[in-house]
């Protein structure tokens, strides 16, 4: 008898799903997480997967700045690439956390990053990633949701679409970044309290009706015309940060997809070839060092795009 309870126990354990480890790396079947989940390492989502999130998980990430999912990655921290569909069916009373345990601080870990797939979220609260929702390509449906003590809360690119209803973006570094042409639909949605920027918009006005509140002066946009940024209505001139230099490049090819932020200097001809992606993160400073060895005038050192430069 006591045989048989011990067996019923474990089978329920199991079946709850009362604590995994997330299964690393490229997922090969439809998964489904529940409980208390660690995430200890990049999680792949490849088109046709769908990962789905049950009310009430919670997602403890572990910190770590060398993870890689082969065959690329887009971020050394550990992240959630999403090339399929991720589903996070989160409820009032049973909401989904992604989180890092212990620890309340941005850029702790690569964040949820959409490329290619689609995101369907209800309330969800993503904290601690350099970016909570990094939307490349593809579809992001969220709602009753909180992006909060992220470095970036959102960052979504040139023909993305975006769907936020009744959403809170709060004390992140920057809010939400909207680089290109982005497909957005917002309704009641909150961006405040955001240490630097609420709100940035490069390109094309997006719909924006809905935003409940948005502290004046946060969002700025840069003319093509000119080397100068009107921000609140003042103008300021464009100055490099006084930074250390983060990466080095001489002559050299990317053989993998590369993310830049921070300083960049290139000191000879870097070459992103076919396949590759070349991501440069809001912030970053690229820098060339002058050389012209034939002294016609104009300078060697360049990048040279056959790939995509995002």
């Amino acid at each position: 008898m006591k045989k048989i309870n011990i067996i019923l126990l474990l089978a329920a354990a199991f079946f709850l799903g009362l604590s995994q480890t997330a299964p690393c790396k490229v997922l090969q079947t439809d998964t489904v997480w529940r409980g208390d989940v660690r995430l200890d390492d990049d999680v792949l989502i490849p088109e046709g997967i769908t990962l789905t999130v049950m009310p009430g998980t919670k997602v403890y990430i572990e910190p770590s700045d060398r993870t890689k999912t082969d065959p690329e990655y887009l971020s050394s921290m550990t992240e959630i690439s999403v090339r399929g569909s991720i589903q996070i069916e989160g409820e009032k009373e049973s909401p989904v956390i992604f989180q890092v345990k212990g620890k309340d601080a941005p850029g702790l870990w690569g964040g949820i990053i959409i490329d290619g797939g689609s995101a369907y979220a209800r309330w969800t609260l993503i904290q601690n990633a350099e970016t909570g929702i990094h939307l490349i390509q593809g579809k992001l449906n969220m709602g009753e949701s909180v992006l909060r003590a992220n470095r970036y809360g959102l960052i979504a690119y040139e023909g993305a679409f975006v769907q936020l209803r009744n959403c809170k973006i709060t004390e992140n570094t920057y809010g939400i970044f909207e680089l290109g042409k982005v497909s957005t639909n917002y309704k009641e949605v909150s961006i405040e309290g955001n240490e630097k920027k609420g709100l940035y918009s490069y390109g094309r006005k997006s719909y924006r009706r809905g935003i409940r509140k948005y502290k004046k002066g946060t969002a700025y946009s840069r003319s093509n015309a000119s080397c100068r940024i009107s921000y609140a209505g003042d103008e300021k001139e464009f100055r490099t940060p006084d930074r250390k230099i983060t990466r080095i490049y001489g002559n050299e090819v990317l053989t993998e997809n590369t993310v830049w932020r921070g300083r960049i200097l290139i000191e000879g001809l870097v070459r992103v070839p076919e396949e590759v992606r070349l991501i440069v993160m809001p912030g970053t400073v690229v820098e060339f060092r002058r050389e012209d060895t034939n002294g016609n005038g104009t300078g060697d050192n360049g990048i040279m795009m056959q790939g995509l430069l995002i």
